[in-house]
């Protein structure tokens, strides 16, 4: 095998060592202190460092003299100005090395030192300078705005093959959070999600290469997420519906996105404990169950097609539902030629389609009968039995089948 081949095997060896064992140079940080300085071993004059975002590779020539040379150390000087071996070297051959784990963008003063074989040091060493690199923004981020409760986020992917995510941060309180990430360089889009109505939002793009380190922040971009449609105009409840209520409203005009529906919240307090009790796809709704003369508040809001509700409207409308009809007052109430006489008469009879008139023996719901469809405000029962003690009670009836509270109960005996 001939001298050059042996060389080039010793270099490329020397090489291989010299990266493993930068992997560890933590085990180095006794290696100079051990040694005595002499200034018999050589210097290097010539040198030069390739420069990359976390660490720096450096390339020297090596002394025409390697008598007594064992290897080569890079230190840095600790706060106590003591030199600290990052790496060390034991190979005369060896030319090249790199140091990683470095901080992107800060200064660094490097040491390149010759060791001697007599567990000595050389007293003169080359003092290299380098500030480390960095990872270029992110550009061209864009959002789209208007989506309802989300936001889009996209931006060019990076030209740097060495990056393997993208990290997305929302503006919050001030300061820039996480919220998510990309895990390919060529996916270049990221939806935020679960995002208040008409709220903007600021957003940043940082990109992180596969050994973690990251890059510069890209420009701040905001965007606004779907506004609520507007709030419902002329809201109104009825007052006059037997045992319900009809709100209704103004359906909205040229809305920026189609309207589908209504959501209809009342309460039995015209300021809080508003619940929903419905949705309408028209600009109607119609509450039912409720008992006569029963107050009720209503807000209703619009609810476009993305289901985005709408504000409520801040002050809520009274609705009633229709009272019962007057109830009657007695006028006369006697036995006439072995027959009950009763008159009455009513405060509104415009309410009124008819009367009832119950009658039972003694309060006795068992022998309790009634007497219908009445059109006058008078009755007479011709049916009593003797030495029987009966009761009798009225009751006004109106369009709508309601009917009024009872008379106070009449006793007539025959």
């Amino acid at each position: 095998m001939s001298y050059w081949i042996k060389t080039r095997i010793l270099f490329l060896l020397s090489n291989l060592f010299a990266l493993w064992i930068l992997q560890g140079c933590g085990i180095f940080s006794d290696e100079l202190t051990k040694r005595k300085p002499d200034s018999s071993l050589p210097e290097i004059y010539k040198a030069r460092t390739l420069i990359d975002v976390a660490s720096v590779g450096f390339e020297w020539s090596a002394p025409k003299n390697l008598e007594g040379v064992e290897g080569y150390a890079i230190a840095i000087k600790d706060e106590k100005n003591k030199l600290k071996a990052l790496s060390v070297i034991k190979n005369p051959y060896a030319t090249h090395a790199y140091v990683s784990g470095l901080t992107p963008q800060a200064r660094y003063d490097f040491y390149l030192i010759v060791l001697g074989k007599n567990k000595n040091i050389a007293s003169r060493y080359k003092l290299i300078r380098v500030t480390t690199s960095y990872i270029d923004p992110v550009e061209h981020v864009f959002t789209t705005g208007g989506l309802p409760k989300e936001m889009k986020i996209f931006w060019t992917p990076h030209p740097n093959p060495s990056i393997k995510r993208y990290l997305v941060q929302r503006e919050e309180n001030g300061k820039f959070v996480n919220i998510g990430n990309v895990p390919h360089r060529l996916l270049v889009e990221f939806f935020d999600k679960n995002l208040e109505d008409g709220k903007k939002y600021t957003y940043r793009i940082i990109a992180e290469s596969f050994e973690g380190r990251q890059s510069i922040p890209s420009e701040k971009v905001t965007g606004q997420t779907r506004e609520k449609p507007d709030m419902l105009q002329n809201i109104q409840a009825s007052k006059d519906q037997p045992k319900s209520i009809v709100i209704t409203w103004d359906k909205p005009v040229n809305p920026k996105y189609p309207i589908t529906s209504y959501g209809i919240f009342a309460s039995d307090k015209p300021t809080s404990d508003f619940k929903r009790i419905g949705t309408s796809a028209n600009n109607f709704f119609k509450e039912t169950g409720l008992d006569s003369n029963q107050i009720r508040y209503y807000k209703v809001v619009a609810i476009d097609q993305d289901g985005i509700i709408g504000d409520l409207n801040i002050s809520a409308v009274a609705g009633q539902s229709l009272s019962l009809p007057p109830t009657p007052k007695l006028t006369l109430s006697a036995v006439r030629k072995n027959a009950a006489v009763l008159k009455w008469e009513v405060s509104d009879a415009s309410r009124v389609e008819s009367y009832k008139v119950c009658r039972s023996e003694k309060g006795s719901k068992k022998t309790r009968i009634c007497f219908e469809n009445i059109t006058k405000p008078f009755f007479i029962d011709r049916e009593m039995d003797e030495k029987i003690l009966y009761y009798y009670e009225v009751y006004s009836i109106d369009q709508y089948g309601l009917e009024s509270n009872p008379t106070p109960i009449t006793e007539l005996e025959r």
